[in-house]
C-alpha cells in the first residue's frame, strides 16, 4: 500500500466509522469505502466512474476534496472520548498537486492535533497506477519507493507481489480543521 508507517487497526472503531460512512448519502453516492481505521487515523478508497469525472476526463476536484474531507472527519471522530460527540468540518485547505486520472484512489488521514473543541487532520490522497501502465520515467521515479516498501513489508508474499505490481502517486494534500459537536444520544443505538 501507500503507507510507510505502522498503523494499529481497531475493529470496534472500524465498525463505528463504517456505520458513519453508510449514514452519509453523498459519500454512498460517490462510493467511498473504508480500508482501515484506528485511533487517530483512517484509510479510505474510491473507484473512478464516468459520472465522477469533469469535462477533461480527470476526476473532479470536488470528489477528491470529499474523499479527503470525509476521511479526515472519520479520523477526527476516532479520537473523541465521549459517545455523544461528533465532528463537522470548520475549515479545509486542499492542494491539488497534479491532474488525477487513475482507476482507483486512496486517502490516508491522520490527526495531527486533537483538542476539546477543534481537531486538525492531514489527509493525503493517492492515485493508484499499475506498473504496466507507466512510462519508463515514472517507473524510475518510483523504484526507490518500491524497494524501500519491500524491505519493510510485514505482510504475506501474495501482498508483496501485489505491492510490486502497483504504485501509488500522491495527488493532493489536505488540511482539515474539525469542530466537535453534540450528537443525539440515540445516534449509535443501531450499533448496539
Amino acid at each position: 500500500m501507500y503507507r510507510k508507517f505502522a498503523l494499529c487497526k481497531n475493529l470496534q472503531m472500524e465498525k463505528k466509522i463504517d456505520f458513519l460512512l453508510k449514514k452519509s448519502p453523498f459519500v454512498n453516492f460517490i462510493d467511498i469505502k473504508l480500508a482501515g481505521a484506528g485511533n487517530g487515523w483512517t484509510e479510505t478508497t474510491l473507484n473512478t466512474r464516468n459520472d465522477l469525472l469533469q469535462h477533461s476526463a480527470f476526476i473532479h476536484a470536488g470528489v477528491l476534496t470529499t474523499l479527503a474531507d470525509h476521511s479526515a472527519g472519520m479520523a477526527g471522530f476516532s479520537t473523541l472520548t465521549s459517545e455523544n460527540l461528533g465532528v463537522l468540518t470548520s475549515s479545509i485547505e486542499i492542494h491539488l498537486l497534479r491532474p488525477a486520472n487513475f482507476e482507483k484512489y486512496g486517502c490516508l488521514s491522520k490527526v495531527i492535533k486533537s483538542g476539546n473543541k477543534l481537531i486538525v487532520v492531514e489527509s493525503d490522497v493517492f492515485g493508484f497506477k499499475f506498473l504496466d501502465q507507466m512510462e519508463e520515467k515514472e517507473k524510475k521515479n518510483i523504484a526507490y519507493y518500491l524497494s524501500e516498501n519491500d524491505e519493510n513489508e510485514n505482510e504475506n508474499e501474495k501482498e508483496n507481489e501485489k505491492n510490486r505490481q502497483k504504485c501509488s502517486i500522491l495527488i493532493s494534500k489536505c488540511l482539515v480543521t474539525l469542530a466537535t459537536v453534540n450528537l443525539p444520544t440515540s445516534f449509535f443505538d443501531s450499533l448496539k
